[in-house]
């Protein structure tokens, strides 16, 4: 029992309330700043993208988590860490369900905090592992919480989950460690961030120990600086040159409660598109890029002139057309894909492989929840190729196995049925795939944010939000050799986790069996 007692006239300076105190921070206090800690890491996102508060708060969770009296209480932080990291970070799911969906305001809601809290347990399993492993408080923060964090976050990702948006290495992205991606994708800018806040944490702890200090600064500084480095690296050489008109017809969304004429929808975003182009030389390639959302049914369902009208832009603007819709290859069998047209006729169809839960296809157990929103082909089927993936770092990967080395990287999107925060978010990522692969991304988007990407993840040409809006941009293409990411994907960072992994429980249980026989 708290005893509030006081042993002189100023209640503070009484010897029990301080010790009051500590047992309430010790109880409740290190729970409250993971969930805080993990609401500033959420401002290295976009729109913010302000990754220094986004270290520090890295930092500050790392160093409070490995001073975790329990491997339970260590879960609860990864946990609370997650929920508050995933909830103001993916509020933006909210209007889809709420406003597209036409779900009551209070299930919406949950549904986002039912979001945050099943991601949330990829980071307790994580926190839970590294303080049940290593109770060593320095090993901790230097070696078993970087370890397992990264680990969560793959496989919150690639490798189990699947859905890694607002994944920690985007967090990163305006600083030096976005360098790492170009060897170790996202989930080794995510290790390195995570090691940098830990031995951060240990410079503190070491303080008055100068060689030690020494030794991690040497240590940080290196990992910092290799991701300095390898952003410098040019892993691509200039390709040749092509002429983009990137159309942003700003589509009201189109849902089951509101579905628009789709041959309106298809003459307003044709209207945008065709115009003067600069004069430059006769041979230079010219390419109109549409986003998803402007055919919202199969072609077979377009109306006849519609259709003839997408083809036909081909002829009259003298460039291949990439534009996104539906296909169904079988009765009741559909598929996200993009058309590619040239010449007037459709050369090309490139079906999505993977698909957003909820949205494009519905997950086992949930068709009752789908059942409740407007979400127009909720059960699609994944194909063999992709259009857009910008998730998936390993899956644009496979381009160089089916073109063998493309210039440059599309990305198509229709983010309208969700708030203005995703489509900086999805900014985020076009950025992260072009640094993996050193290629230049153009991200399309039906409502913003479209954009010119530089091969080195640097935003060149932006459209605003929620507002229609055509750029005609002269891109130079890159060629050349890929970069050690394009070559081995994830598989370097995940089996460098793993042997790490090992090496944490094998040391632990090591020292544990010779403690126990009194060797130690």
């Amino acid at each position: 029992m708290i005893n509030w007692a006081s042993n002189g006239p100023f209640f503070f300076n009484s010897d029990a309330v301080k010790e009051n105190l500590i047992k309430i921070w010790l109880t409740g206090g290190p729970l409250l700043l993971s969930f805080f800690c993990g609401m500033a890491f959420t401002l290295g996102f976009g729109p913010t993208g302000e990754a220094f508060t986004a270290m520090a708060a890295l930092v500050v969770y790392v160093y409070a988590l490995a001073r975790s009296r329990s491997a339970v209480n260590g879960a609860l932080m990864g946990w609370l860490f997650g929920l508050g990291w995933f909830i103001p970070g993916l509020s933006w799911t909210y209007q889809s369900m709420a406003i597209h969906g036409h779900l009551a305001m209070p299930l919406a809601a949950a549904g986002v905090f039912f979001l945050a809290a099943l991601l949330a347990l990829f980071h307790a399993a994580g926190a839970w592992a590294a303080t049940a492993i290593q109770r060593d408080t320095l090993y901790r923060m230097v070696f078993t919480i970087p370890v397992f964090f990264a680990i969560a976050e793959w496989l919150r990702g690639d490798g189990l989950a699947n859905f890694g948006w607002i994944g920690a290495g985007y967090a990163f992205l305006n600083s030096p460690l976005a360098g790492w991606a170009s060897v170790l994708g996202v989930y080794g800018v995510t290790f390195a961030a995570v090691i940098v806040a830990g031995w951060a944490g240990a410079i503190w702890d070491l303080r008055a120990k100068i060689g030690a200090v020494v030794t991690f600064s040497i240590f940080l500084g290196t990992v910092v600086g290799l991701g300095w480095f390898w952003t410098q690296i040019d892993w691509s050489r200039p390709g040749p040159e092509v002429q983009i008109r990137i159309v942003q017809p700003n589509l009201k969304v189109s849902d089951a409660f509101s579905r628009d004429d789709p041959a309106r929808r298809v003459s307003d975003a044709l209207s945008l598109a065709k115009g003067d182009w600069p004069v430059v030389q006769k041979d230079l390639r010219r390419l109109i890029v549409l986003p998803e959302g402007v055919v919202n049914s199969t072609l077979t369902q377009l109306p006849e002139s519609a259709r003839q009208s997408l083809l036909n832009l081909s002829l009259e603007e003298k460039a291949s057309v990439l534009f996104n819709g539906f296909a169904e290859e079988a009765p009741g069998e559909f598929y996200n894909a993009s058309f590619y047209v040239r010449g007037g006729q459709l050369v090309d169809t490139l079906k999505k492989r993977n698909l957003v839960p909820f949205g494009e296809f519905i997950p086992h157990g949930f068709r009752w929840f789908v059942d409740m929103l407007g979400i127009p082909m909720g059960d699609l089927k994944a194909g063999n190729l992709i259009c857009y993936e910008n998730l998936f770092g390993s899956t644009v990967r496979t381009f160089w196995a089916g073109w063998h080395s493309p210039e440059f990287i599309v990305s198509t999107a229709n983010l309208g049925w969700f708030a203005d925060a995703a489509a900086a978010q999805y900014l985020d990522m076009s950025r992260m795939r072009a640094i993996e692969v050193s290629r230049p991304v153009i991200n399309v988007s039906n409502s913003g944010l479209s954009a010119v990407i530089s091969a080195k993840g640097e935003v060149q040409e932006l459209m605003p939000l929620n507002k229609a809006d055509v750029r005609t941009i002269a891109l130079r293409g890159a060629c050349g050799d890929a970069t050690p990411f394009v070559r081995f994907g994830n598989l370097p960072i995940a089996i460098f986790l793993g042997i790490l992994a090992l090496v944490a429980v094998f040391s632990a249980v090591s020292t544990r069996f010779q403690s126990k026989n009194g060797k130690i």
